[in-house]
């Protein structure tokens, strides 16, 4: 009795942006126009250079330019208020002396306050360890090449922590790949990514994200846990699969991820509790009571009332105005959530959530805009709506640094910013920011019109005859 050979299933093309982007396929013409329509990507295998290691050279040259665009203060060092007006700053040198990075962990001890999560401490103080070990000590010059060697290092983990993300975006999505070189190729990640730690919670959650796309409840919900332990915006991953859970009435995938979100924040912070407790404590009163930082909604408020000669907030009114309106926002987004047709994506509701994070926040800055992009790839992968709001964040971010340059090295208006200015630019970004969600929410309610639609028909199927194993492009969705 013959044995009936295995079946191989067939094989889909992958979306290629060159084809289905409009603006891609303009863009192109330069270097020969979009892919031909003979090709057949994700059918043929493709050598070598495969789209995830393409993606790593795009990182790679992305962040040696990165690199570039801090090359003014790599060699004048970090000086205020020159780091500003040169669009070179970064927290990493700054913390390295300010926090006394080469001597003491943070949280550990009494050290100085460290205004990131427990993780980012514990990435803070192991690489000031490491730069530590650098002969020389005593001297200013010393002083000096640690804070460069504690720059580069963190930087060079950047730039791998912005490579993950990049391949986590290209397994997100269903036969989608190319959606990574949104990350990969991002000017705002050129500009931001180094400016502090913000960016490790984002790779965290963007492999989370593509961890739950595969099914793996309970990966995503420790590498959750860790993203959190970063910064605090990432627990709207865990909402949105709290809130598509009770959607679907499927509790299994929530309790997971919530069990491996305890677990994995357990780990990096149970040493600091079981050593110093207040320090922990301390960082979440900051992150609750204290003064709003100039980027955010509410530091906009105090600009403009200061100018105006009016009442400011203070910092207690400022966290009570903008954690009471960011949790009118999300629970908007949770109401649109359950009463839309059809059940979105968990990247586009953590998107949404995320955005109302990052708009309400009295910590927010111009640099932590970074965090989300990752989301946004994934949840509406479109060049042209990210490239735009790219280009906002990125005048936001520039005229933040000009006006702090202005605020704190108290320079003249004519070599920097003045506040109007900073302020229309905010409102800008926030303007853009809500352009983008709104394309989200049309997604959502007519989700035929979504670029990612789980219904919407895929490229067409090819059967390659002879083959009994699928290829690892096929691994991809």
């Amino acid at each position: 009795m013959g044995q009936t050979p295995p079946r191989t299933p067939p094989r889909r093309r992958i979306v290629v942006p060159t084809r289905s982007d409009s603006m891609l396929r303009h863009l192109t013409e330069a270097v020969g126009g979009p892919l031909g329509k003979r090709s057949a990507p994700g059918i043929v295998t493709p050598g070598f250079f495969t789209i995830e290691r393409v993606l790593l050279v795009m990182v790679t040259l992305m962040g040696a330019l990165a690199l570039l665009v801090k090359d003014h203060c790599q060699r004048d060092g970090w000086s205020t208020p020159d780091q500003y007006t040169t669009a070179c700053y970064s927290e990493y040198p700054n913390a390295y002396k300010d926090n006394g990075l080469g001597s003491f962990f943070p949280f550990f001890g009494q050290t100085p306050a460290f205004d990131h999560g427990p993780l980012a401490g514990w990435i803070a103080g192991f690489t000031g360890w490491v730069v530590s070990a650098l002969p020389g000590t005593g001297s200013s010059s010393a002083t000096a090449v640690r804070q460069l060697a504690y720059f580069d290092l963190n930087a060079f983990l950047i730039v791998v922590c912005w490579a993950v993300a990049a391949i986590a975006v290209a397994r997100s999505t269903h036969r989608r790949p190319w959606d990574g070189a949104l990350v990969a190729l991002s000017p705002l990640m050129l500009f931001a990514a180094m400016v502090g730690w913000e960016f490790w919670a984002a790779g965290l959650l963007a492999v989370a994200v593509a961890a739950l796309a595969k099914g793996r409840s309970l990966s995503a919900g420790i590498l959750t846990g860790l993203a959190f332990s970063v910064s605090p915006y990432a627990a709207v991953l865990l909402v949105a699969v709290a809130v598509a859970g009770i959607r679907t009435r499927q509790a299994a995938t929530t309790l997971a991820v919530a069990a491996g979100a305890v677990l994995g924040a357990a780990v990096v912070t149970v040493p600091i509790l079981l050593n110093n407790p207040a320090s922990y404590l301390g960082y979440w009163q900051r992150v609750f009571s204290a003064q709003p930082a100039v980027g955010s909604m509410a530091g906009l408020y105090n600009l403009v009332m200061d100018r105006l000669g009016y009442a400011r907030l203070s910092n207690d009114g400022a966290a009570w105005l903008s954690w009471g309106l960011m949790l009118v926002l999300m629970a908007a987004v949770v109401v649109l959530v359950l009463r839309v047709n059809t059940t979105p994506r968990i990247a586009q509701i953590a998107a949404l959530l995320a955005a109302c994070y990052l708009l309400c926040s009295p910590q927010s800055s111009p640099a932590q805009w970074v965090v989300l992009l990752p989301l946004l790839a994934v949840a509406r992968p479109s060049w042209r709506s990210l490239l735009l709001w790219q280009a906002v964040v990125l005048l936001t971010f520039f005229a933040w640094q000009e006006f702090l340059g202005k605020q704190l090295g108290d320079i003249n208006a004519q070599h920097a910013i003045d506040m109007p200015y900073f302020v229309l630019a905010e409102i800008l970004l926030g303007a853009a920011t809500l352009a983008v969600l709104g394309q989200i929410v049309v997604d959502m309610v007519q989700p035929n019109r979504s670029l990612v639609h789980p219904g919407k028909p895929l490229p067409a199927p090819v059967k390659i005859e002879g083959e009994s194993q699928p290829r690892e492009e096929d691994s991809l969705t």
